[in-house]
């Protein structure tokens, strides 16, 4: 069984749907204020990239990847979703990770691609990367108590901090 920090329906479960209604043309489904704003799927994207908006883009890019499937996978998270307790598997955000501990840890790259690489191959220098990125990707790493499964985003990181 997986389980949210925070639960199911705090990880935006119904915008990921509003964006779907809005991919497939089906405009008048939509009731999230901001997506309702836009009259296109392409407009919205266009959107996203230019706030940027990570979360918004992870959520576009989840539609992207999972086409007319996207519903039936939302109610899959929906249905298997269990409290956190009972949870094996358990998905969280680095906010909502705060103050919480783990005993292994696997970071996605969804919160460090688009600021760290900048569409290159290469790593930004960790010092120029925002602060509060920094604070995150602490945060996030920190939560792990015997064991953190890196990336190869996280360990082109920290390669290069050590550089």
């Amino acid at each position: 069984p997986i389980g949210f920090v925070g639960g199911v329906e705090s990880y935006g479960l119904s915008r990921i749907l509003d964006i779907y209604a809005l991919y497939s043309g089906q405009e008048g489904q939509v009731r999230d204020p901001l997506i309702r704003t836009f009259n296109s799927f392409a407009k919205l994207r266009t959107y996203a990239e230019d706030a940027p908006d990570n979360e918004l883009n992870g959520k576009i890019k989840t539609v992207l990847t999972y086409n007319h499937n996207t519903p039936a996978h939302v109610q899959l998270l929906r249905d298997r979703s269990v409290p956190k307790e009972r949870a094996e598997v358990l998905f969280t955000t680095g906010h909502k990770a705060k103050g919480l501990e783990f005993s292994t840890v696997r970071l996605l790259d969804d919160f460090l691609c688009s600021t760290v690489f900048h569409g290159s191959q290469d790593p930004i220098p960790i010092g120029l990367l925002p602060e509060d990125e920094l604070n995150l990707l602490y945060v996030a790493v920190t939560r792990a108590k015997k064991r953190l499964l890196m990336t190869p985003t996280l360990y082109a990181i920290l390669r290069k901090a050590r550089e």
